[in-house]
């Protein structure tokens, strides 16, 4: 069975965390979303983490790295992970094992450029945030995003690297996952389960 982590932090947009959850789900994937015990999204709706990140990473020694990781948009909740540490080594330790790396709305930008894993890579993101590198990326920010170029599809895969723009593309991205894990029909059968 293949296994997801959606991480969570206060200030996420429920609609891009919750959504992949939920559609996952239904495609066969262990989903585990991972935070403190009690996450408030955006729109002040508390989410209940399944696991805190100190047991997901010991978890982790133990049975292995997920094969993918999905860091949702919420301004604030992606400056939180943004400044978690922990958040920022998995990340980079799942983007140098190959793992998949899926980002939405400002996350790509705020949690992941200062990683440099925008670098050399096709992404999108929130509208105009492509120019906002320069603030969230850190030190060396244009040797971070050298060679990162920018879209306005909905949903951009780069290899292990999927993003997405925002809450109104949220199926989109999921479906995106789903397919990328799952393959194509598994991702069909989904979309046809919730008539989209």
């Amino acid at each position: 069975m293949k296994r997801v982590v959606v991480m969570l932090a206060d200030g996420f947009e429920e609609i891009e965390a919750l959504a992949p959850v939920d559609l996952l789900r239904r495609a066969g994937v262990e989903v585990l979303t991972v935070g403190a015990e009690l996450v408030k999204g955006s729109r002040g709706i508390n989410v209940a983490s399944d696991i805190s990140v100190n047991d997901f990473l010991e978890d982790c020694k133990k049975n292995g790295l997920p094969d993918a990781i999905i860091v949702p948009g919420g301004l604030n909740g992606t400056k939180n992970l943004a400044n978690c540490k922990k958040a920022q080594n998995l990340l980079l330790e799942m983007w140098q094992e190959k793992k998949i790396v899926c980002a939405i709305c400002a996350a790509p930008v705020i949690v992941l450029s200062p990683l440099g894993i925008l670098k050399n890579k096709n992404y999108t993101c929130y509208p105009t945030m492509e120019n906002d590198f320069a603030e969230f990326a850190g030190e060396n920010w244009q040797e971070k995003v050298s060679g990162a170029t920018h879209h306005t599809d909905n949903v951009v895969i780069d290899e292990n690297l999927i993003t997405s723009r925002g809450a109104g593309t949220a199926l989109d991205f999921s479906f995106a996952i789903i397919e990328k894990l799952c393959g194509s029909e598994v991702k069909e059968k989904v979309k046809n389960s919730i008539v989209a």
